[in-house]
């Protein structure tokens, strides 16, 4: 059995046509975790919608040159024990970084238009696959969903959340995706006469309150905040130094954990 694990780097420099070393081309690559909060005019006018993580913007656009991002947001939610602000803080920043991730895929689309590092690597898996009548497990640390739009072209179609483990190539997303929502409880109830920034920014300021349910949802909305009058949370994790939960549906890990012991072939891009 193959295992493919994508790191942050495989989406980074996913178009071959495009280096990213040359500066010029630098802000028109998807995000590395370092860029997250760069004053790119789309992130300014997209971290205006939240103003929960105004605060704290200035921790993360100036990161001392002996810290990393991650450290730094680790060091924000450790503060949630005693500074009860940094929960709606740091939930703001978890629909501002869907919100990057989901306008910088859209953009990227608009360069590479199809020719990807993924769809071209995905393609040689599946021929080998199928000579070897293998199975294969992808995972991936990213949001974005780059390596769905590449698997589509091989025929291995993800319309609901068990299409990801449940085809002759699996897909583990472990810190969660952009397209994803999770079922949270303890919540303002969802209401009709509310518009979904009025209700995403209620669902903020419960951050300290909230529930998360093993129950995972694909929304592409502009917003994820309810799917069928059931509220929703963005289903990312804040990257941090000590990862020590996933953002994952739990019959996924179980599946990779049945998948580990038959691992016979390892690839790591990114």
């Amino acid at each position: 059995m193959l295992m493919v694990v994508f790191g942050v780097g495989a989406s980074y420099d996913s178009y071959p046509s495009l280096p990213p070393d040359e500066p010029s081309n630098r802000d028109k690559h998807p995000p590395l975790a370092s860029q997250l909060f760069d004053e790119r005019p789309e992130f300014v006018q997209i971290v205006s919608s939240f103003p929960d993580c105004l605060e704290i913007l200035p921790f993360l656009r100036h990161v001392p040159a002996d810290k990393t991002i991650e450290a730094v947001l680790e060091d924000l939610q450790a503060e949630a024990k005693e500074n009860p602000r940094r929960h709606a803080q740091l939930a703001a920043v978890r629909h501002y970084i869907r919100g990057i991730i989901k306008h910088c895929e859209d953009a990227w689309v608009s360069v590479h238009r199809g020719v990807t590092n993924f769809l071209t690597l995905l393609g040689e898996i599946e021929a080998w696959r199928a000579r070897n009548n293998e199975t294969v497990c992808l995972v991936t640390f990213n949001y974005d969903t780059m390596v769905e739009v590449a698997l589509s072209a091989v025929n291995v179609k993800i319309s609901k959340m068990s299409d990801y483990v449940s085809q002759h190539c699996a897909l583990i997303k472990l810190h969660g995706s952009v397209n994803w929502g999770r079922v949270v409880t303890n919540v303002p109830p969802v209401r009709s006469d509310i518009n979904p920034a009025a209700y995403t920014k209620e669902l903020i300021d419960s951050a300290g309150y909230y529930m998360p349910r093993n129950d995972f949802r694909i929304d592409t909305s502009q917003l994820i905040c309810a799917s069928e009058n059931v509220p929703l949370f963005p289903a990312l994790a804040i990257p941090v130094v000590q990862k020590l939960h996933f953002e994952c549906p739990e019959e996924h890990l179980q599946k990779l954990d049945g998948y580990l012991p038959k691992i016979s072939r390892l690839l790591i891009v990114g």
